[in-house]
């Protein structure tokens, strides 16, 4: 039986405590803003993030390193390559550093995850990017050293966007082809839309996801 969104909206409400967030000001980047950045990773030293950066009138982004200053700020290191991504994610694979985000070909309007990789930050190349249309694809290193794939195909059997997952022995064997072809985990009411953004390895060896799910409404608007 599919899980019903307003079922977890009430369980959500009902279960979740009052916190109190504080707002991070982004250093360096006057005139644009700021949002969806990758979760903090600790890295030659310091806390680092990267972030999307964009004017408030475009969806034109790049995404830039920002290293943090106080709990609440982060600077923009101005000579790190700027990556023309949106969304951007950072994990490590087998000791390599994974940095993904959104392309968007601006000519075709089209777009989809790409993938650079490389021993250290400013020593990355392209790795691979996920068939056309295909967002929030996430990599994992499991317990048994094999690499978890978590994609979001659209269309046919996907309606919306379903979450896939699959898995590989080595980064080398993730293609367009692995990532169309991963088996669907169809969670959701039909008229939903989902997600993931993060996965991290608990200590039991399964997988812990924090994503995103939607529900269209009669007009096809996304209520998150």
């Amino acid at each position: 039986m599919n899980i019903l969104i307003n079922d977890l909206l009430k369980d959500f409400r009902a279960t979740t405590k009052n916190h109190t967030p504080e707002k991070i000001a982004f250093i360096g980047v006057d005139g644009f803003d700021v949002y969806n950045p990758s979760i903090p990773f600790f890295y030659e030293g310091a806390y680092h993030l990267f972030g999307r950066i964009e004017k408030r009138t475009s969806e034109v982004s790049i995404i830039g390193l920002f290293k943090r200053i106080t709990k609440t700020s982060y600077g923009l290191i101005k000579d790190f390559e700027a990556y023309p991504l949106q969304d951007p994610f950072l994990t490590v694979i087998h000791g390599t550093y994974i940095l993904g985000g959104t392309f968007v070909d601006w000519t075709t309007k089209t777009w989809f995850t790409r993938f650079y990789h490389g021993p250290t930050l400013d020593q990355l190349t392209h790795l691979v990017d996920a068939p056309t249309g295909m967002k929030d694809v996430r990599l994992i290193e499991l317990a048994n050293g094999k690499i978890g794939v978590f994609t979001r195909p659209q269309g046919g059997l996907a309606r919306f966007g379903v979450i896939g997952f699959t898995v590989v022995d080595d980064l080398k064997d993730l293609t367009r082809e692995v990532m169309t072809k991963a088996p669907l985990i169809d969670l959701f009411e039909e008229a939903s839309w989902a997600g993931v953004n993060d996965c991290l390895l608990l200590e039991d060896g399964s997988i812990g996801v924090v994503g995103h799910v939607a529900i269209f409404d009669q007009e096809r608007i996304r209520h998150y």
